[in-house]
């Protein structure tokens, strides 16, 4: 019976002396915490030594967008250009039919930008759209420049340089309704988008 409880005491004399009975927990707790302190430390001074490469592309890719941006413009402006230019051109052709063909086929687009409703009709047939949108002094002039169209290209007629100065003037006016009625979104986008004028 005195051996068996020498052993005993033995025993757990050997368990209360250890050190991790005692506290098993504690060393990979406070090394844990060390190494997030040091994988911390470490990360922020990557970050730090790498701003100045990042500031550096955005700085790049700020460049590059700014010279995109500008090739885009200038390319919209000179495109514009070469339209209108075109445009006008063909309303001083030495075919005076021709020329007033073009005319009037611009001045239905103008229309349509003004808010004229783009129907399968005859021309005569936009007059009283027009009369309610613009009132009847430019209906009267659309109807009779919608009759000069009619007789220069599908008649052998003569057109006369009057008949073509009357097709500008109305162009002309419809375009200063666009000018005076649209709102500046709507013009650039007349202008850059669709090249009205």
């Amino acid at each position: 019976y005195f051996e068996v409880m020498e052993q005993d005491q033995k025993v757990e004399g050997i368990q209360e002396s250890s050190p991790q009975a005692n506290n098993p927990k504690e060393e990979p707790q406070s090394m844990e915490g060390d190494n997030y302190q040091e994988d911390g430390s470490t990360l922020w001074k990557e970050l730090k030594d790498s701003l100045p490469f990042i500031k550096g592309i955005l700085l790049v890719m700020l460049i590059l967008s700014v010279i995109a941006a500008t090739i885009f413009v200038v390319f919209k402006v000179i495109k514009r250009k070469q339209c209108v230019d075109r445009r006008s051109k063909s309303f001083q052709d030495e075919n005076v039919k021709k020329a007033v063909v073009n005319i009037f086929r611009y001045s239905l687009e103008l229309l349509i930008a003004l808010g004229i409703e783009k129907r399968n009709c005859y021309l005569s047939e936009y007059g009283g759209a027009i009369n309610n949108l613009l009132g009847s002094e430019l209906e009267k002039e659309y109807l009779k420049a919608s009759e000069i169209f009619m007789e220069a290209a599908y008649s052998s007629h003569k057109i006369s340089e009057e008949n073509r100065a009357f097709a500008l003037a109305l162009q002309q006016k419809l375009l200063s309704r666009i000018k005076t009625s649209k709102g500046f979104k709507e013009r650039l986008c007349l202008k850059y988008k669709y090249y009205l004028y």
